[in-house]
């Protein structure tokens, strides 16, 4: 008698209380523990992982804020650490970029939107990104009223062509930014250790 799609398999008894349940041939059928028998050839991991293209999305928003602000791929990498071609290969959908890398990818994106990292000229062919602290705000540098204000270059809310914030040139709007603190300072709003 054999079961083919059954979850019973034949046992030996091991001591003599189970005899009553004996067949004749001194076997006697008990549940298997773990269901039916499994494929031992095939991982049961296997066609689970990332699909290829699974960081290309990350990749290709990187790449447009980049282009967006003119910021060097190789300034964001020094400063992440992530190798310029593992994000070129992301791009185009043929390695996957970690799941870690993708967030710090994520994460100084947001830190550049927000102020916190900000694109410093080393020398005159090389861009640095560098933490800021106290994080730059927007400002209006007209002082218009009602105005928001821009961060970023070309973040004229406003879109004001006479505005220094619609310009693309980090360091003029850097230095708005730092003539407002400089201000602050000397009116004593803020303090000397800022």
């Amino acid at each position: 008698m054999h079961l083919r799609h059954c979850f019973l398999h034949w046992v030996k008894p091991r001591n003599c209380l189970l005899s009553h349940h004996l067949s004749s041939n001194g076997y006697f059928l008990m549940p298997c523990a773990h269901g039916p028998e499994r494929d031992r050839i095939t991982s049961p991991r296997q066609f689970t992982g990332r699909p290829k293209g699974a960081s290309r999305v990350v990749s290709d928003s990187l790449i447009r804020f980049l282009e967006c602000y003119d910021i060097p791929l190789r300034a964001f990498t020094r400063h992440t650490r992530i190798s310029g071609w593992a994000i070129r290969q992301a791009k185009d959908g043929l390695r996957n970029l970690p799941p870690r890398q993708e967030l710090v990818i994520k994460l100084t994106i947001e830190r550049i939107r927000t102020g916190k990292i900000w694109p410093r000229r080393v020398n005159p062919r090389r861009l640095d990104l560098e933490w800021i602290n106290p994080p730059y705000q927007p400002r209006c540098p007209t002082g218009a009223l009602y105005c928001t204000g821009g961060l970023l270059p070309a973040s004229c809310p406003r879109h004001w062509n006479e505005c220094i914030m619609n310009s693309k040139n980090w360091e003029s709007v850097e230095g708005i930014h730092t003539a407002w603190k400089q201000n602050q300072k000397e009116s004593g709003q803020i303090q000397a250790g800022e």
